[in-house]
């Protein structure tokens, strides 16, 4: 029976209208919001894809964008030609959000709030500032004039070239925005600038514009965020519009010029422009100011990690610290002097506001990650190691058997008691600062409770919660900071400094030392007083002062207004109609961009690809065109398939043909094939799963004969995530087949092929990496297929020294062993040069195979076992500003018969390839 294409064809439809009637079915749940928004620079239209569950998400996301979208049109000048698509996260318990404009304009947003002292709780309406930020993505990175504009009017979406810069260029903008077009944003927050601070003050860190995107410490990825949009906030006040024109200017240029949109809008380069703000940002911490009463802690690090928070337990003062890829603990005892530090084995976010009942015991609460995922449980431990939950933002344990949990889900926060619920607010209030305190003997919270509601009225409330009345009680309307408490009573600071009575339940401004305006944090207990201050970003500041010592330094003055706000019903709802209707994929299915690409290397023919996709907003429905031209054979190979992916099943089907090198015949090896498959994702903590059944029909020409086989088979697979960054083991991949495979004209016969690796990481300068396959056909003779080895493109049995198909036969098997020596750590490039030095190692490496046949050039050993030996660099690169790449240059050697057979390749390997 001969391969007939359009047999596939027929199959190939059919499969699709059938995935499409089941989605009817599967995606019933799913409902399009639209809205459209007028501005003076043209409507906006907007589409979020959502559960009905997610529906008041959705309402407040639309009423903030009715609000938010005509201010950024109106300063950037720029309104997105596009539809805009939302699409929501409501399993994620990290707050974040992503957006892109390839190949469509998508906004990602996750349901949920940040929590302690990171980076983004500043922001008192996270989904605001949230959405604040990736809108500006959307504008900067859709616009395009001049030749860019050409190159999007041929090839589509993927012309969108506007955005090709440096990351701390796109996300510093977009930090730029949701500070400046808000009341909040990071920008404001002073850990966060104080942390960034302690890191610039370094003469030897990351004095140049080049290394921004990528530090090689702590803070990392954040580093261009965080920098950007200092950088550039500092730009936009010395000449206001200055984000607009390099935006607008940049969208003209060719890519990798946006040195010239610098010089155009500022008359000055980029690399300049940020030596002159570097200087500037760091002149006000020149000075080292002294705090009377107070003396400098030695902390034993020069990078304390403030956003993981700072308690004062007992007489030790506990904290965090970053070096290379490693977290540390860090307590230092006041009295003593005493000075301790243990390596993390989590994934550290911070110490929980200490608990009354826990200081006692000298103990206090960690909350970390089980496992590196946006919907990550969080796990709260004692610091004796005892496990307390998992789940939920925070938890305070106010007795040995009762502990209270804060959680965050559906837009609204409950209080527990273990199981038991206490309260639950309304939609979308923020929660911020939450402090146990004692009131009559018993325990309170006080939270400053955030909110800015429909009609843009912004409310900042502390209240007090009594688990015991399961109930709020309002104290005052204010935006101060909590500072600390004692003998019930809590001191707050803004622009001057206040005092709330808890027994009068009375608001007093007060008058306080000096050093109060330069506090951003401060602990204290009947041992003595810590303080983190504005000008002093690496250093602790310790007194002898107790909390009572400090209550009596602070002179009481009148009583003040308690000035209380309660939101009402209204607040809350949404405010004008949204449109909706059921979402139906199949009217964003069509191609929205075309490209091609070349590929050459020893292990295939060289050929051009052309390739597009077409899928829907929430990449459920996904199909591949590509068409392969190898110019060498004068041959063209087509490619389909189609994709549905509606929740952990996936379903697919496809066509595709290639060509091949063969090491026996001048004429190259060919397959044709239609291929159908479904498979079952599971995720479990560190390790994603995943079982497929499958079904192919293949004509192939090779060295051996032309034939036409069926296949059917069962593979699983398993992939273990990285966890920390200098853990032991890394990763690890599995892969296990088992297959049935019928040729016409000979027996059918069973076949098996195994792979698996492992990364392991020994300290912060070596890596180790083994490496092995198995393949085994179950019959003899060759002419009814074989399994080719050798080379390093195909991901089972590679061997480094042979190209494919070099190793072949009905049994094969290889094993690889890898040792990588870090020699350099540069973490430099050249101004805008899109090709960026992360590090530089040195290979070590020893690859054996065993086949049926080898074929080493000149001659062919069957049975036999081979060994190669190589050496060689890998350079980590980042090209074109986003793609991390490894380019291998390596050097190997075969020694058979007593003669060398020597070669040289380079591998590149990345997400991108």
């Amino acid at each position: 029976m001969r391969f007939r294409p359009l047999i596939f064809v027929r199959y190939f439809v059919c499969s699709f209208f059938i995935f499409f009637s089941l989605q009817g079915k599967a995606e019933t749940n799913i409902i399009t919001y639209d809205l459209r928004v007028d501005t003076l620079h043209g409507p906006v239209m907007l589409k979020a894809h959502a559960s009905e569950s997610s529906s008041e998400y959705v309402g407040r996301i639309f009423a903030l964008a009715s609000r938010e979208i005509p201010v950024l049109v109106n300063y950037f000048k720029y309104a997105p030609e596009d539809t805009v698509h939302i699409i929501l996260e409501s399993d994620a318990t990290i707050s974040n959000g992503s957006a892109t404009v390839f190949p469509m304009n998508i906004i990602n947003l996750f349901e949920t709030t940040p929590k302690g002292k990171e980076h983004l709780t500043v922001n008192r309406d996270p989904v605001n500032a949230l959405f604040i930020h990736e809108f500006t993505h959307i504008i900067h990175l859709e616009q395009t004039r001049g030749i860019l504009d050409v190159f999007k009017t041929v090839f589509g979406t993927i012309g969108r070239l506007g955005g090709l810069t440096p990351r701390w260029f796109t996300e510093g903008i977009a930090t730029w925005a949701e500070s400046e077009f808000s009341d909040y944003g990071r920008l404001k927050n002073k850990l966060m600038k104080l942390e960034l601070v302690g890191k610039m003050r370094n003469d030897n860190f990351c004095r140049t514009i080049d290394c921004i995107d990528y530090p090689g410490t702590y803070p990392d990825g954040q580093f261009s965020y965080w920098v950007g949009g200092f950088f550039l906030e500092y730009l936009e006040k010395k000449k206001p519009g200055t984000i607009q024109c390099l935006v607008e200017d940049n969208s003209g240029n060719f890519i990798f010029m946006l040195n010239n949109a610098f010089r155009r809008c500022l008359n000055k380069t980029a690399p300049k422009a940020y030596l002159e703000f570097r200087k500037e940002f760091l002149k006000e911490y020149e000075q080292e100011p002294t705090y009377e009463g107070f003396s400098k802690l030695d902390l034993k690090t020069d990078y304390p990690v403030w956003q993981n928070n700072f308690e004062l337990i007992d007489k030790e003062i506990v904290y965090f610290s970053k070096d290379e890829e490693t977290n540390y603990l860090h307590k230092l005892n006041l009295k003593t002097g005493n000075h301790r530090k243990e390596r993390v084995a989590t994934i550290i976010e911070q110490i929980e506001a200490k608990s009354n009942f826990l200081e006692k015991k000298n103990q206090y609460i960690l909350s970390s990650l089980e496992e590196n995922r946006i919907d990550a449980k969080r796990v709260f431990s004692r610091s004796d190691g005892k496990e307390l939950a998992r789940g939920g933002k925070y938890l305070f344990q106010i007795d040995d058997g009762e502990a209270i949990g804060f959680s965050y889900n559906k837009n609204r926060w409950s209080i527990k008691k273990g199981s038991e619920l206490l309260y639950k607010d309304e939609p979308f209030v923020h929660y911020h600062q939450i402090q146990e305190v004692l009131f009559k003997g018993e325990s309170y919270f006080l939270i400053r409770t955030n909110f800015v509601s429909h009609k843009g009225l912004d409310i900042d409330e502390w209240k007090l919660f009594s688990p015991k009345s399961k109930s709020f009680i309002p104290l005052f309307h204010s935006k101060s900071d909590f500072l600390f408490s004692c003998d019930e009573k809590a001191v707050f600071v803004d622009d001057g400094v206040h005092l709330f009575d808890f027994k009068s339940m009375e608001l007093h401004k007060v008058q306080a030392p000096s050093w109060f305006k330069d506090v951003v944090e401060l602990r204290t207990n009947e041992n003595g007083t810590v303080g983190l201050f504005s000008k002093r970003p690496n250093h602790l500041y310790a007194s002898k002062k107790s909390c009572q010592d400090l209550l009596k330094d602070i002179r009481i003055g009148e009583v003040e207004a308690r000035d209380i706000v309660n939101y009402v019903e209204s607040d809350f709802k949404i405010k004008g109609r949204v449109e909706r209707e059921d979402y139906f994929p199949l009217k964003e299915l069509y191609p929205r961009y075309w490209m091609f690409a070349y590929s050459a290397g020893a292990d295939n023919l060289d050929y051009y690809s052309f390739f597009t996709t077409l899928q829907d907003p929430k990449s459920r429905h996904i199909v591949s065109v590509t068409v392969d031209q190898y110019s060498s054979i004068s041959k063209t190979a087509p490619s389909l398939s189609y994709t549905y992916d509606p929740n952990s099943w996936k379903y697919q089907v496809a066509y595709f043909k290639n060509y091949s090198d063969s090491s026996f015949r001048t004429t190259p090896n060919s397959e044709e094939s239609i291929y159908g498959a479904i498979s079952y994702d599971q995720e479990l903590v560190g390790w994603d799963l995943s079982y497929s059944v499958y079904g192919k029909r293949a004509m192939i020409d090779d060295s051996f004969s032309n034939r036409d086989e069926d296949e059917y088979g069962i593979e699983l697979s398993s992939v273990k995530r990285p966890y920390l960054e200098d853990s032991l083991w890394q990763s690890s991949l599995v892969l296990l087949r088992g297959f049935e495979r019928k040729v016409d004209g000979f027996s059918a016969f069973k076949g098996y092929e195994g792979f698996g690796n492992m990364a392991l990481r020994a300290g912060h300068y070596m890596d180790f990496f083994i490496q092995g396959s198995y393949g085994k056909l179950d019959k003899s003779g060759l002419s009814s297929g074989v399994i080719y080895g050798g080379g390093y493109r195909n991901v089972i049995h590679q061997f480094y020294g042979l190209n494919y198909s070099q190793l072949l036969g009905n049994e094969i098997w290889t094993a690889r062993g890898q040792v990588f020596v870090n020699l350099f750590k540069p973490y430099r490039g050249h101004g805008f040069v899109p090709v960026f030095l992360r590090e530089l190692d040195g290979i070590f490496g020893t690859d054996i195979a065993k086949a049926d046949l080898i074929d080493f050039g000149d001659q062919f050993k069957r049975n036999h076992q081979v060994q190669s030996l190589y050496f060689g660099l890998r350079s980590k690169l980042v090209i074109g500003y986003l793609a991390p790449v490894n380019v291998d240059f390596i050097l190997t050697r075969i020694s058979e018969d007593e003669k060398d057979y020597e070669s040289g390749l380079v591998v590149v390997s990345g997400s991108f390839f």
